[in-house]
């Protein structure tokens, strides 16, 4: 019996750090994504700066405090394979969700659209992230409960560089 209990013991010692491995190994190539965030723009994405390439983007109500970024409320982060196509299709008309929709339909004067170019491959998993780590207020699809997060993903994050629309 002590043998058998003894060989379980090593399998399931060694599936443990197999998992650590692997966890240790995504969490490294999730912040390996650099983000480069563009912002400024009007809500309604009528703008030639919005690539028509894949990324990740958000609504946020921004306050200035003498023409700096003093606070951003974030509002909606979503993903897009192009970003151009999907933020202009982003109609309060058009729109699932009921409390974006309205949103859409009269946002706060100082409402912005930022928006990061992202590689296919890592859209999904920056999207959550984003979601997981700021909880913007009408993203429901992705939220996670904060208690149920492990504290080194609670510490990650992504590194940015900003770039404010002129």
């Amino acid at each position: 019996m002590t043998l058998f209990h003894n060989f379980f013991k090593k399998i399931r010692f060694r599936l443990a750090c197999f998992i650590k491995h692997c966890y240790d190994w995504l969490m490294q190539e999730t912040q390996k994504v650099k983000l480069r965030w563009v912002g400024g723009l009007p809500v309604t994405g009528k703008s030639a700066q919005i690539p028509n390439r894949s990324g990740v983007y958000a609504y946020g109500v921004v306050r200035h405090s003498a023409g700096l970024v003093a606070h951003i409320e974030w509002a909606y982060i979503g993903k897009a394979n192009n970003l151009r196509q999907r933020i202009t299709t982003h109609d309060c008309r058009y729109e699932s969700n009921p409390d974006l929709q309205q949103w859409l339909r009269k946002p706060p004067s100082n409402a912005e659209l930022w928006f990061a170019e992202v590689e296919v491959k890592d859209v999904d998993s920056v999207e959550q992230q984003l979601i997981g780590d700021i909880n913007p207020r009408f993203n429901k699809k992705h939220r996670t409960d904060k208690n149920k997060k492990s504290t080194k993903q609670s510490q990650t994050t992504h590194n940015t560089e900003r770039t404010v629309a002129a």
